[in-house]
């Protein structure tokens, strides 16, 4: 009888265990939140992004200062980043204009949203791994 009752104290824990299980899997496997603006803002500031556009591949690193340091096949840019209303602006001295865009991440990955609607897709590095 001992032997029995030991197997069915064993049977509910495992039963409870099991219980557990599934929602702890769907944890683990929801997707990361999606933040806007300026939070979104701020886990870009001191990473390095790496992006892909219609126009081709680009890195640029965010010092917490106000510098954007731009990397891409024409070369090497330094300029200036400013946020504001939900926006993030860069301006280089090299270009007349200003570029203004909202910014989306999600975990590592995110969005460049711009005025006419197009978007830039991203990947964040951590720091500054290559030295930007």
């Amino acid at each position: 009888m001992i032997g029995g009752r030991l197997l069915s104290q064993r049977l509910v824990l495992l039963t409870i265990f099991a219980g557990f299980l599934p929602t702890q899997v769907a944890a683990e496997d929801a997707p990361p939140p999606s933040i806007d603006g300026s939070a979104a803002w701020q886990t870009l500031i001191g990473n390095t992004i790496i992006v892909t556009s219609k126009a081709g591949s680009y890195m640029e690193y965010f010092e917490p200062d106000g510098t954007i340091r731009h990397v891409d096949q024409d070369g090497k840019a330094v300029g200036r980043w400013t946020f504001g209303d939900g926006k993030v602006c860069l301006d280089f001295p090299d270009e007349d204009d200003r570029t203004c865009v909202t910014p989306h991440v999600s975990g590592t990955t995110g969005t460049f949203a711009d005025q006419d609607g197009g978007t830039d897709q991203f990947e964040i590095l951590p720091g500054n791994p290559k030295g930007l």
